[in-house]
């Protein structure tokens, strides 16, 4: 989350309407305060802040004077245990999420091996796909070392197949020169090293048609 907001830009994404206020019922100070920021939070990002101080500094200041809380009890919300766990169920819920389980990360990984890899190849612009298709279906994220662990395996993954690919026999040397793929391989010399080491003489020979002239 960015670190500057502007007041035009807390009043839209960082006011509580009506009803949300009646969502803190008769919470009192850090719990009440707690809650809310991460309910906003929750709204704007589509998950949970990793810890207490992802949020700004100034988003804090302008949620407690809405909520009636002073910002100084913030530290005083506790990340973890029952109660966080009850409003984050509750945030959810509230907005039609659910947690991740394995098979989720299993279909995302297989998504950005399958739809994603082929296209882009950078690892932040990678995270930021997988947060992005998590708010489309309605999943929280996993944690931030779960999806390193994802990205890694799903790049993992397309390597292994693309090596294969390039290897393969079928493909003549004017069909690969035609495809996608391989003019991405190209314009990829880090990938086209992983192939040559992957696999053998075979697709070194196949690189150094590709690369050469027609």
């Amino acid at each position: 989350m960015k670190r500057v907001w502007e007041t035009e830009e807390l009043v839209e994404h960082w006011t509580l309407v009506p009803p949300e206020l009646e969502l803190l019922g008769n919470k009192t100070g850090p719990t009440r305060l707690g809650f809310a920021l991460l309910l906003k939070f929750f709204q704007s990002e589509a998950r949970f802040p990793k810890d207490a101080h992802e949020i700004p500094e100034t988003v804090i200041n302008y949620v407690a004077k809405q909520v009636g809380a002073s910002p100084e009890c913030y530290p005083q919300y506790e990340w973890h245990g029952r109660t966080i766990e009850y409003h984050r169920a509750r945030i959810r819920k509230l907005h039609g999420f659910r947690e991740a389980t394995v098979n989720d990360a299993n279909a995302l990984t297989q998504w950005l091996s399958e739809q994603v890899l082929p296209q882009e190849r950078d690892y932040e612009h990678l995270k930021v796909a997988v947060y992005r298709r998590c708010r489309e279906l309605q999943i929280e994220p996993p944690t931030p070392e779960r999806i390193d662990r994802l990205v890694r395996s799903a790049t993992r993954t397309y390597e292994e197949n693309f090596c294969a690919e390039i290897s393969a026999p079928k493909y003549s040397l004017a069909y690969r020169r035609r495809t996608k793929r391989f003019w991405m391989l190209c314009s990829n010399p880090p990938l086209a090293k992983k192939v040559i080491k992957t696999r053998g003489v075979k697709a070194a020979r196949i690189c150094n048609e590709l690369f050469g002239k027609p």
